[in-house]
């Protein structure tokens, strides 16, 4: 901004001529804050700037001309002041004489004047430095009276933060000059009863005016051109994998703070005088409030779900376990008894031997039901396990899935997609749980060409595999080749080997 335009400003804004606002910003060193921050002083120490010697100071004529223009007594330097009346004899020491109404002390019009003065201040520097997002409120209040939204008295940054930690989207608002546009906006929206309980339950409403510097930032971000402009924000903790189906775009201010834009209304008036309609933009707001407010309760139900689902995993493994340890001291108490009737004497009677005999029979019976018991268990959870697998949808077949068809020792086939960033461990749950008898109970998975067994189960579908040393050269050191599709073989193992 140039030398003369700043002299034009500052005249437009306090009203005094140009040589007094030259002389102000020369000694501001043409800082237009500095210089109204110098206007607006107190009256008592109102700066003198004379450009020649013996004129009058020019800002003290001026500022003494403003503070008559607002009205009351107001001690100035410089000014003639009202001589009290003479001393009297009597109990008071002051003539009985009543005063006159310039001899009032000017104590109450002097608070009243700084009160003034501080509006008139405020009201300067919003014209020329825009309202700042922590003085909305007022500036709301102040223009509009009640009723008064809340807003959020913080960066744009921290009210995204805030918006996400209470789980609330965030109406952003961007304000540039008040104008008609803007009054129908406060007065027709912001006032209305629904959007004053949006806010109090699914809404947090943050304000900035464009002509400062964070505002205007994440304007352009928004794609934001006319104003004032509605927004509604929805917080997300990062911007990765953000709903891949919806095709929204993810902004990011400041560094590391993200937030997803669902809905802009922008307010600016047309070229017949016209503007968006309130009630659309209120049908708008309420609309995506409800199908937050749905997804918010969604997301609820589901991680309710998990945790019954995670506890009744947990009931069952500890009755698994449970029936194990019964089976296993059964097996131990039965070789202990063996043990015992191998050391019996030779000449022990038959009825002992054979009471020996029916009891170690009875041992083993109740053994072998015990391991049944806990088959049955483990078949059970391998079927409730594979309607589980079945029931989650296959992703769409791509470069990023892999298609695994598998042969079974009896000659039948299974086939699904998988995606590539899932382990070996999930092809091998599938394979042990769909199959349509647990047998064999310990297996393996191959392939065929080149001949090799997949056993590292950590390693996904994409990354490489090391060949066992000495075996394979360094050539077959690659990728599993099970993207984007494999044929596998079922093949028993040894009990240590992979299984189901």
């Amino acid at each position: 901004m140039s030398e003369e335009e700043k002299v034009h400003q500052l005249v437009e804004v306090v009203g005094i001529d140009e040589e007094a606002a030259r002389n102000l910003l020369e000694a501001s060193q043409w800082n237009v804050e500095e210089a109204l921050h110098l206007f607006f002083a107190e009256g008592q120490q109102v700066p003198s700037f004379s450009s020649r010697e013996g004129e009058e100071p020019l800002l003290q004529d001026s500022f003494t001309g403003f503070t008559a223009h607002l009205g009351g007594v107001i001690p100035v330097a410089g000014a003639q002041r009202t001589q009290r009346a003479p001393r009297a004899a009597g109990a008071n020491g002051y003539a009985a004489a009543a005063r006159t109404p310039s001899e009032v002390p000017a104590q109450p019009q002097d608070k009243s004047f700084l009160g003034t003065m501080s509006k008139v201040w405020t009201t300067a520097h919003q014209a020329l430095l825009g309202v700042a997002s922590e003085d909305f409120e007022q500036w709301f209040q102040d223009r509009y009276g009640p009723p008064t939204p809340v807003f959020v008295k913080v960066t744009f940054g921290d009210a995204v933060q805030e918006a996400l930690g209470q789980r609330r989207l965030l109406m952003a608002w961007f304000h540039q000059e008040d104008n008609a546009a803007s009054q129908k906006f406060c007065r027709e929206v912001l006032q209305t009863r629904w959007v004053l309980d949006r806010l109090e339950e699914d809404l947090l409403l943050w304000a900035g005016d464009v002509s400062r510097f964070e505002p205007s930032q994440v304007a352009r971000l928004l794609g934001l051109q006319r104003f004032p402009a509605l927004v509604l924000l929805q917080p997300v903790a990062n911007d990765v994998n953000y709903h891949a189906n919806v095709d929204f775009h993810c902004v990011e201010w400041p560094l590391g703070t993200f937030c997803v834009p669902l809905h802009s209304c922008q307010f600016s008036m047309g070229a017949d005088g016209s503007t968006v309609d309130p009630e659309m933009v209120i049908a708008m707001v309420e609309t995506t409030a409800q199908d937050f407010r749905e997804e918010v309760q969604h997301v609820q139900e589901e991680m309710q779900r998990r945790d019954v689902q995670l506890a009744e995993d947990r009931r069952l493994r500890e009755q698994q376990d449970r029936e194990y340890e019964e089976a296993l001291l059964a097996d131990q108490l039965a070789a202990l008894r063996r043990a015992e009737d191998s050391s019996l004497p030779n000449d022990a009677g038959p009825s002992q031997v054979d009471e020996k005999s029916q009891k170690a029979e009875e041992k083993e019976k109740a053994a072998k039901e015990a391991e049944e018991a806990q088959e049955r268990a483990e078949e059970a959870q391998r079927q409730k396990r594979k309607d589980e697998i079945l029931a989650q949808p296959e992703p769409p077949a791509s470069s990023a899935t892999a298609r695994i068809r598998l042969q079974l020792p009896s000659g039948e086939r299974l086939q699904r997609t998988f995606a590539a960033t899932v382990c070996l461990s999930e092809v091998y749950e599938w394979a042990h749980c769909c199959r349509p008898v647990a047998a064999p109970k310990h297996f393996e998975l191959c392939i065929n060409f080149p001949a090799r067994s997949l056993k590292d189960s950590s390693k996904t579908l994409k990354e490489r595999a090391s060949s066992p040393r000495g075996r394979w050269s360094s050539k077959w050191d690659r990728e599993l080749d099970l993207v984007p599709s494999a044929a596998l073989i079922l093949k028993e193992s040894e009990p240590d080997g992979e299984s189901g």
